[in-house]
């Protein structure tokens, strides 16, 4: 549905469609009719029953935007037609007696129904007498009903003396709901029909008093009409929406909610057993967990037991652990209660200590804490399932582990006192929260009886065992690798002590690692280790393993060195395409093993876009997970968006979202306080945005080069704009925080009221970033900022003021004035002092602090909006806990993490070298994020295929995926839009969705895009309905649906208004509207000047459109083009 292709119309196109017109409708020439009947629109005939005139036919065409044609329109109205009871195509009145006074009386609907639907908006047509009796009806012949025909609709009315000549009006037909739905609970009986009238007729004022409750009267009218409609099967017909059209008692709600045809209603049974954690999820080790609430019970039996509990807690918990180690500070939660909007600990705590040991607490009930070890530790580095049962007083810990959990260990004992137990009191957190950190590793199927102490616990099947196999597998494969390779390292440390024969110089690893364990061997003619041929396809780890053994006396110091080395080795072949991809893999499960959790995410993305690879989701998953646990920035924010969204296997919850995106959070804060040289600005670039992409082409840029030339001449704005541009890494320049300074020195010499230059250079010296700190100049410049009205300016200094001068009344001070001028740095400050208690005169005020950190994370400021997040996810006593608004306020810090930005970069200078495998791998990795500009740029690559990458090395859809989660994001590209529509219209890999393609092409108009309106008024044309709703989210009266021209004419209308672009085809397709609509109303010389002024006027209209984009577009116009 490409607007360009209309665009670029040529005159004789026009002409082409013009005559197409005439041709198609040059049929339409009108037979003399009868007074009052000139207008009569397309398929209604006027006749008698002794004369018959000639019929009058027009057909509408719909020139559709999808080079439909009119043929295929017309065979399935045909189609329909043969559908529909046998019948005339029109609906007209017949005179009874033609010499009757009354003989040019006539009565018709203009838009019978084929096929019935209630609430039918009749339009009728009709000229009659004075006092004579009008009356539409409906009539039903079924077999389910005794006495056929029935009279189900009438509706009359009494001709005036005003009433002369031609009138019309409208008519709401309407129908038993037993007639138009499907049956239910509450409407048991649907009949099926056999013959279904709608009779129009008029009566004499001598006649009407014949008639008996309307009996017979259509049979002693002089004017008479009968029109057959169909009706959809029993069930076929739509269910009704029973709440939409009255109140319902419970009794009728639970009846529609839970009934089913054909079955006895039942309750829904409620389960006491509630799944906690049904996917596996990574730890770190920090404070961040899985946050649960439990939904109160509804049933009664369980809100007794539920109230029993409290006396006498029973309930049992059952969890799946993956312990990578053992907690090295204090103890480490695996599952903990606390009150809600505190850290207070609440029954039960099961936490584990730095030997292993389980360490189980509760408060007792004179609210003393009473805790308990168990006496064998948790082993490491294999799944371990952990059953806590609670039963009054007594207590028991299973510990199961080894193949198939068969070696168990149980503890159990009794608590001295009775214990406090309300499960409706506080939340539940597995892992880590504010006041517990978590331990390292993973948790997975995790199960709550809720007032149950399971004697034996019934085993419940994992969700997700593949997945939970590869991960131990991984850590199992990777703790062999080391052994093995541990060896090795020790023999290039031992250099002069373990040598090799010349004449047996090895490439295996066999006599590599077999040399410890020999006796000694002549050393006449002999080797070092170091010089012999590295095994077979393991020259890039023996490199690796040479260089690292030169700086590192231990091999475990050595892991990150190696890692890095492998990666980048890897990375070097991704740029030489994906060709290589198999070696590229190789390399990067090496890396992984050795703690590069760079490489671990890159090869989850290859697995999971299978590139070059088979597409193995659980690899994917596991590879992120691995990295994931370790704080790879990329891998978290990639899990959080697959919980957000419940892509794939993993399951929709914002709780196990909000475990990654709250350490990403807090990760995010501190690298970006962090100034590496090699970092560069978040920046976001469309690779369909050419201007764009010529301005971040880096220090080769024209851009750059020109701003540097600029600066060098000594222009001060160039100086300016250089200096930030180093300073931040931006147009794709890497950083140069000391060049930055110097050029922030050189211009604040020559312009010294630039308030925002000042405050740029006092940051720079009170933080000391790329110098050392200063900070009487800080506050020099900072004050020199402030008294030139900068708001940013007074936040530094009241920053000062609270952190090392422990002012708080110059803090508070300084903050209220820049927060009253939108700074807001200065509202999360002054949210900070009201938090905590430090606002001067005034005592912690939680609700305070929440609205000025609420006003600054509206504006942008991600301290803040960490904050929110959390508050969102522990709740307040006047704000219930909300887990999705928790993430999502994270995640927009998460989005501003340096990584992200370096990812993106990379992507894009693959893309500008040509090197299209590499752009993609690196898109891909940011898209998985669920950031939608990569999204965006992933699904534009898939659909250009350059060199054809994509078709030969890509297993996944990525064009349909890429552009589905871009146009699904929290802020969609209205292109992403506009390609769902069109591949949902088209049936891409599947069957077509009107319904669906109608629903993106709302999303783009609602952002006025002429090409979405385009394209909804042809789905119109072509008869497709438009839900009342979606006109009504466009702001167009459903009303309109009644009038389907009316409505093609609004939308083209509103196309052809939304930009010059947009002008010319628009106005084109609604001149052929208003044609069409001309031909089938009016006679052949009206029809003809109509068109020609309509015509006219339409090339006028786009005659001055194109004068005034000449005019726009000419630069000698001066200011008047700028404006």
């Amino acid at each position: 549905m490409a607007l360009e292709g209309v665009l670029n119309l040529k005159k004789s196109a026009l002409l082409v469609v013009f005559i197409s017109t005439l041709l198609q409708n040059k049929h339409l020439a009108t037979a003399q009719q009868p007074r009052g009947q000139q207008n009569a629109p397309e398929r209604h005939l006027h006749h008698q029953k002794h004369q018959a005139h000639t019929t009058h036919h027009t057909t509408k065409h719909h020139a559709t935007k999808h080079h439909a044609t009119k043929h295929h329109k017309l065979l399935q109205e045909l189609e329909l037609q043969q559908q529909a009871p046998k019948q005339t195509p029109t609906f007209s009145s017949v005179v009874i007696n033609p010499n009757d006074p009354h003989a040019l009386s006539f009565i018709r609907v203009l838009n019978p129904p084929f096929y019935f639907h209630n609430n039918h908006r009749a339009h009728i047509e009709y000229s009659c007498h004075d006092n004579d009796l009008l009356a539409i009806e409906i009539f039903l012949q079924s077999d389910d009903v005794s006495a056929t025909p029935v009279l189900l609709f009438h509706h009359e009315w009494t001709c005036n003396k005003y009433s002369r000549g031609t009138r019309q009006t409208f008519v709401h037909l309407t129908v038993p709901d037993w007639l138009v739905y499907r049956p239910d609970y509450l409407q048991r009986h649907a009949v099926n029909v056999q013959r279904l009238e709608l009779k129009a007729w008029i009566i004499n004022e001598e006649v009407k008093h014949t008639c008996s409750r309307w009996n017979n009267c259509h049979g002693k009218a002089y004017v008479q009409a009968i029109h057959r409609m169909g009706m959809q099967e029993v069930y076929q017909r739509p269910r009704k929406d029973h709440e939409a059209w009255e109140c319902l008692s419970w009794v009728s709600k639970m009846m529609l909610e839970h009934g089913r045809e054909g079955e006895f209603l039942k309750c829904q049974l409620e389960e006491e057993m509630i799944s906690l954690v049904d996917f596996p999820v990574a730890f770190a080790g920090v404070h961040s967990g899985i946050t649960k609430d439990l939904i109160p019970f509804r049933d009664q039996g369980l809100l007794v037991q539920q109230q029993i509990n409290r006396l006498k807690p029973k309930f049992t918990l059952s969890t799946t652990i993956f312990l990578l180690e053992y907690c090295s500070v204090g103890l480490c939660g695996i599952y903990h209660r606390k009150t809600h909007h505190s850290n207070q600990y609440i029954t039960p705590l099961i936490l584990i200590n730095n030997k292993g040991l389980i360490h189980i607490q509760t408060v007792l009930e004179d609210d003393q804490a009473s805790g308990i070890l168990t006496s064998t530790p948790v082993p490491l580095r294999q799944w371990v399932k952990l059953v806590y049962t609670q039963n009054g007083s007594k207590w028991s810990m299973s510990i199961s582990s080894g193949k198939n959990m068969s070696k168990i260990h149980l503890s159990n004992s009794n608590f001295k006192k009775p214990l406090q137990y309300d499960e409706s009191e506080g939340l539940m957190h597995l892992g880590g929260s504010s006041a517990s950190l978590a331990f390292k590793g993973f948790i997975a199927d995790t199960w709550l009886w809720r007032t149950k102490a399971a004697k034996q616990v019934p085993i419940q099947s994992s969700s997700t065992p593949e997945l939970i196999e590869k991960i131990s597998n991984h850590y199992s494969t990777c703790d062999a690798f080391h052994k093995m390779l541990s060896e090795v390292y020790k023999l290039y440390l031992s250099r002069q002590s373990s040598l090799i024969a010349k004449k047996t110089c090895s490439n295996s690893f066999s006599t590599l690692l077999s040399l410890s364990t020999q006796s000694p061997v002549d050393t006449t003619n002999l080797c070092p280790p170091w010089e012999q041929p590295p095994p077979r396809g393991q020259r890039y780890l023996w490199t690796a393993l040479r260089k690292a053994s030169l700086h590192y006396q231990t091999y475990e110091k050595s892991f990150d060195l190696i890692g890095r080395i492998l990666h980048d080795k890897a990375t070097e072949h991704l740029a030489d395409g994906l060709t290589r991809i198999s070696s590229i893999v190789a390399i990067l499960r090496k890396a992984s093993c050795y703690g590069n959790h760079q490489s671990s995410y890159m090869l989850g993305t290859l697995f999971d876009g299978g590139v070059n690879v088979a597409q193995d989701h659980n690899e994917a998953y596991k590879y992120w997970l691995v990295a994931a646990q370790e704080g790879n920035r990329l891998a978290m924010m990639a899990l959080a968006n697959h919980h957000s969204f419940g892509l794939k296997a993993a399951p929709n919850d914002f709780d196990f979202s909000y475990n990654y995106l709250k350490y990403l959070a807090s990760l995010t804060l501190k690298d970006r306080q962090r100034h590496d040289p090699d970092a560069v600005m978040t920046e976001f670039v469309r690779l369909t945005d050419t201007e764009s992409l010529r301005v971040h082409k880096g220090e080769s840029s024209d851009q750059f080069l020109w701003l540097k030339y600029q600066a060098k001449k000594g222009i001060a704005q160039a100086q300016l704009d250089l200096a930030r541009v180093l300073f931040w890494g931006q147009m794709g320049v890497g950083r140069d925080v000391q060049q930055a300074l110097d050029l922030y020195q050189v211009y604040l010499r020559d312009n010294p009221l630039d308030e925002v230059a000042q405050y740029d250079m006092g940051i720079i010296q009170l933080k000391g970033q790329g110098t050392d700190k200063n900070i009487n100049k800080a506050l020099e410049h900072l004050n020199k900022s402030a008294e030139l009205g900068h708001a940013p300016a007074y936040t530094a200094i009241g920053w000062y003021a609270l952190n090392f001068q422990d002012n708080t009344v110059k803090a508070a001070k300084m903050f209220g004035i820049a927060d009253r001028m939108g700074h807001r740095d200065a509202s999360h400050n002054l949210g900070y002092m009201y938090k905590t208690g430090r606002y001067p005169g005034k005592q912690a005020d939680q609700e305070m602090a929440f609205k000025y950190f609420q006003r600054a994370a509206n504006k942008g400021h991600i301290d803040s909006a960490g904050v929110i997040g959390d508050i969102y996810n522990q709740g307040t006593k006047n704000m219930t806990r909300n887990s999705q608004q928790a993430a999502s306020w994270s995640r927009l810090v998460g989005e501003q993490n340096p990584e992200i930005g370096m990812a993106l970069r990379k992507g894009l200078d693959a893309y500008l070298s040509g090197s299209w495998g590499e752009s993609i791998v690196y898109y891909m990795m940011v898209a998985e994020t669920g950031l939608e500009v990569a999204q965006f740029n992933v699904a534009h690559l898939c659909e250009e295929d350059y060199d054809v990458v994509v078709s030969s090395f890509i297993r996944a859809d990525c064009k349909w995926r890429y552009y589905n989660m871009s146009s699904h994001s929290r802020t969609p590209h209205i292109v992403s839009q506009l390609k769902m529509g069109d591949y949902f219209y088209y049936g891409y890999n599947g069957e077509a969705d009107n319904d669906t393609a109608v629903m993106f092409y709302t999303m783009a108009a609602k952002k006025n895009d002429p090409q979405a309106l385009f394209n909804l008024a042809s789905l119109v044309e072509e008869g497709i309905t438009i839900d009342d709703s979606v006109l009504r989210s466009l702001r167009i009266p459903s009303a309109w649906n009644s009038d389907t021209n009316g409505l093609i004419k609004i939308l083209y209308r509103r196309c052809r208004d939304r930009g010059k672009d947009s002008y010319i085809p628009c106005s084109l397709a609604l001149l052929r509207v208003q044609l069409m609509e001309l031909w089938g109303k009016h006679t052949l010389a009206v029809q003809i000047s109509g068109a020609l002024m309509i015509c006219l006027l339409t090339l006028y209209s786009i005659t001055i459109a194109l004068q005034h984009t000449r005019w726009y577009c000419d630069p000698t116009q001066g200011q008047s083009s700028q404006d």
